[in-house]
């Protein structure tokens, strides 16, 4: 039995209206966003406004809750425009929401997605200087200070990390080695101890932001258990969860 590639009426609606959106309002602006380093401010307000900044999260949250086709569909149309806006977005939705409206506490879905959803840029991360993205071998450390959290530590490469409102961030909260002890966090920027580093002076994908993230004995966030994302609903609220950071890290669309 032969496979049916093509598309059936609603994706290839879809992709029909990325197209015209993309070619009519960012095509002669994407050059220069690559040549100059010009984050596309008004491109990104527009894209949230028609819903791009919530293609993976359910409609309950503001979102618009694609399907896998109708989301690579999106992507691939703002990158043959702008690979850099599509990136952009990717990262917003594929590591930061999605990873929240799965693996997310009830806490922290009805606290952040709506707001991610409706224009807070969301960034991921996980890489650090002597780690790349390999998630066993990072060194940022969240250690237990009563109802608290206190993180420390350096991230590399964050895409979006200099705009970000909440970001999905991978800290080592036990003694473990490997890819055991990590925990998943959303932190927000405005935190005490957090600030933006270094702006990486790339290659290509020059439109989005890579950046170096900085925390410095971040404390007082009210990091209960309620702020680390889990894999396995069932366990205690009441305990925090040092062995699925890894997993989190891991599985995204």
């Amino acid at each position: 039995m032969s496979l049916d590639f093509r598309l059936g009426e609603d994706h290839a609606q879809i992709r029909a209206m990325v197209r015209e959106l993309c070619e009519g309002e960012f095509a002669q602006q994407a050059a220069r966003w690559d040549q100059e380093t010009i984050y596309p401010a008004e491109a990104m307000a527009q894209l949230a406004e028609l819903g791009f900044f919530g293609l993976l999260v359910p409609e309950e949250y503001g979102g618009v809750a694609y399907d896998a086709v109708a989301y690579a569909l999106a992507l691939e149309e703002l990158a043959r425009v702008s690979a850099g806006l599509s990136v952009m977005i990717s990262v917003h939705n594929s590591v930061c929401c999605w990873p929240i409206a799965k693996y997310g506490t009830d806490e922290q879905k009805q606290r952040f997605l709506p707001l991610l959803t409706s224009g807070t840029l969301g960034a991921f991360s996980l890489s650090e200087p002597g780690a790349g993205s390999d998630a066993g071998a990072l060194r940022c450390t969240a250690r237990r200070d009563g109802d608290h959290y206190v993180l420390d530590g350096t991230k590399n490469w964050v895409t979006n990390g200099a705009s970000a409102g909440a970001i999905v961030l991978f800290a080592r909260t036990g003694p473990e080695t490997g890819n055991k002890g990590i925990t998943a966090f959303v932190v927000t920027p405005d935190l005490p101890g957090f600030s933006v580093g270094k702006h990486e002076d790339k290659m290509g994908l020059r439109a989005s932001v890579t950046t170096e993230l900085a925390l410095h004995s971040i404390f007082g966030m009210s990091y209960t258990p309620a702020d680390i994302m889990r894999v396995t609903p069932s366990r205690s609220t009441s305990q925090p969860v040092s062995s699925d950071g890894a997993y989190i890290a891991m599985t995204w669309p």
